[in-house]
């Protein structure tokens, strides 16, 4: 008979084979996951077609964004007459990437570079990241998929561009991993002293159950006491975490991640001069 836990959490599959399955969660989860056995449910989310209905609102309901107007083709996006600075590698283009490019720079709303399959897309953004960059503005660069967002990650650092992706370190490829936010904030001294606190938290949380289930007076006031202050250092240790990405962040010229992934709660109130969408 199988028992529902009311304090169930989610989590995201990390790996798998034929014997092992793997999961991460964003959080420590219950005591309860790691005794015995339990029931893993598929559960579908509804988390991406949510977030592109609501930025659509957003951009709907921005009347002093003029440059929204122009993604949703209510007003016709403009051009200067030159490009904002000289390409940095515009002899590596052919004739047709040289012209995207030299669109992008012109464009002072929206430009949309489309072409077949292996023309050469992804490498008139890397180059229109370059200049970007080059010129000192942040740059804000996504994709639907994780792969695609991947791709662009390898090319920037292929061309020495500082990027941070945001997203699960599960759902990116091996040699991105690195440039993760999570592996970024790791080397960080405020994410080791979270790291610390978080192990301490979990250390109370288990020594509380144990507390609880032993006989003898205050047990439940122990325990209680113990639970409360491993809140407490959970919400210590998640401050210092976000303060650690917030770091991470400032520093880094490119971040990137998936059309979903913008809505990350690390993104919160930033800016950027330029949005780039890779297979838009």
């Amino acid at each position: 008979r199988r028992e529902a836990k009311d304090d169930a959490p989610s989590c995201v599959v990390a790996r798998r084979n034929r014997r092992e399955l793997a999961v991460a969660f964003d959080e420590p989860p219950p005591d309860w996951v790691t005794e015995g056995r339990v029931v893993l449910e598929l559960e579908p989310s509804s988390v991406t077609h949510d977030r592109l209905k609501l930025a659509l609102r957003r951009m709907k309901d921005d009347k002093a964004g003029a440059r929204w107007h122009a993604v949703l083709s209510e007003q016709a996006p403009r051009f200067n007459e030159r490009p904002r600075s000289p390409p940095l590698q515009k002899q590596s283009l052919n004739p047709e990437q040289c012209a995207a490019l030299d669109l992008c720079e012109r464009a002072e709303e929206l430009a949309l570079g489309h072409g077949p399959p292996g023309t050469g897309k992804t490498t008139v953004l890397v180059e229109v990241i370059r200049a970007a960059v080059a010129r000192g503005e942040k740059v804000i660069a996504s994709a639907p998929s994780n792969l695609a967002v991947d791709n662009l990650v390898e090319r920037l650092a292929a061309a020495g561009i500082d990027a941070v992706r945001i997203g699960h370190p599960a759902r990116v490829l091996p040699s991105v991993i690195a440039h993760t936010l999570e592996m970024r904030t790791r080397a960080h001294e405020s994410a080791r002293i979270a790291s610390d606190l978080m192990e301490e938290a979990i250390s109370l949380r288990r020594s509380a159950a144990k507390r609880k289930s032993k006989r003898g007076p205050g047990r439940f006031s122990q325990s209680r006491e113990q639970w409360r202050e491993a809140r407490s250092l959970v919400n210590e240790a998640r401050a210092l975490q976000d303060r650690a990405q917030a770091e991470v962040l400032d520093r880094a010229p490119v971040i990137l991640a998936t059309l979903t992934g913008l809505e990350s709660r690390a993104l919160g109130g930033r800016g950027f001069a330029l949005a780039v969408v890779d297979e838009a």
